[in-house]
């Protein structure tokens, strides 16, 4: 089909029983081809516009990195499936992989998980190719109840450089100061209380102040944060939903919205409206949420690309960087073919 994800698997040891092989081909929307030499890589590209290699080793080597880094040149998304490294040694190679460590017996549930990643690696890159492109990719973050255990736990392991990060916390103001000053104790990035008309930054964390909606407005020079009335939705003020929806709407794919613990049923809304423009959603689950409240509601109305503990969203987010470096290169390619006509 036109559509299908091509997924290039790459196994340097594998018997006749073959679970991750048996499952990816019976996956609906994806289509698995065996390869056995790295150089076949190019001849893939010409054919297919949706790939993904999966790298699937034991212990990963020199060799290893070599062969990785061949795929990395081609420019390729690429899982790693590796029981042992040493991380010392390779820390440098493996910051920008997606590397996943491999159970001692591979399950059905494991593969599951896999193919979730396999589906976000190789999302479209765009919605509207013509449309501008900034340098700052947005993450949004919504929480209530137990929302700044989560939020913290999040920081300390979430690389935001590469990011704008907003969040809707829902907190009176006598406390937003107390907590960002917290957070940029406890984490390494720059947490502030958004203000209004300011230019979203990478590697700033802003968190929206009490009684105002946030939302984001996109101009020449990037995405703008912009407060509105403060009349109550959902019965709170700020409301997750009108960030969400107004991202949404301005940012489309270039974004990613997280759904935590809390109760009642902000922000579900808005994340469905956020993964209906093509952007990718993510949703805390039950078991880490202090209240399965806001996750659940999200969740039933299929908000989500994908739920996950709350101590794997952080890394989860560290992975986003090679997609949304695809994108600006394919919207770049696509305005520059434009200009052509």
């Amino acid at each position: 089909m036109v559509n299908d994800i091509h997924v290039l698997l790459y196994q340097k040891n594998h018997g006749k029983e073959n679970l991750l092989f048996d499952i990816l081909s019976q996956e609906k929307g994806i289509m698995v081809h065996r390869i056995t030499v790295l150089s076949s890589l190019n001849r893939y590209q010409k054919l297919y516009s949706s790939l993904c290699v999966i790298y699937d080793g034991e212990i990963l080597t020199s060799w290893d990195i070599i062969e990785i880094n061949k795929i990395k040149n081609a420019e390729l998304p690429v899982l790693v499936l590796i029981r042992q490294v040493n991380k010392t040694v390779y820390a440098h190679e493996l910051q920008d992989l997606q590397v996943i460590y491999k159970p001692e017996h591979e399950t059905v549930s494991f593969i599951r998980s896999l193919i979730v990643k396999i589906k976000f690696l190789s999302m479209p890159a765009k919605q509207n190719v013509l449309e501008d492109l900034h340098s700052t990719h947005i993450i949004v973050i919504g929480a209530s109840t137990g929302g700044p255990r989560a939020i913290e736990t999040i920081l300390k392991v979430f690389r935001t450089q590469s990011y704008g990060v907003i969040i809707v916390q829902h907190m009176n103001d006598e406390n937003l100061q107390g907590f960002a000053d917290y957070l940029n104790k406890q984490c390494s990035s720059h947490v502030v209380g958004a203000r209004e008309n300011e230019l979203v930054k990478n590697g700033v964390v802003y968190i929206a102040k009490e009684k105002r909606h946030l939302t984001i407005q996109r101009q020449k020079d990037g995405f703008h944060l912009h407060y509105t009335n403060s009349q109550t939705i959902n019965c709170v003020c700020p409301s997750i939903d009108v960030l969400f929806e107004s991202v949404a709407k301005e940012a489309g794919c270039l974004a990613c919205g997280v759904l935590l613990t809390g109760m009642g049923e902000d922000g579900a809304a808005g994340l469905k409206a956020m993964k209906d423009k093509g952007a990718f959603t993510i949703i805390q689950d039950k078991d880490s949420c202090d209240v399965y409240g806001m996750p659940k509601v999200a969740k039933a109305m299929q908000a989500h690309c994908i739920e996950l503990p709350l101590q794997q969203i952080g890394s989860f987010l560290n992975g986003l960087d090679g997609r949304f470096k695809r994108k600006n290169k394919e919207i770049a390619n696509e305005r520059e073919n434009y200009g052509r006509r």
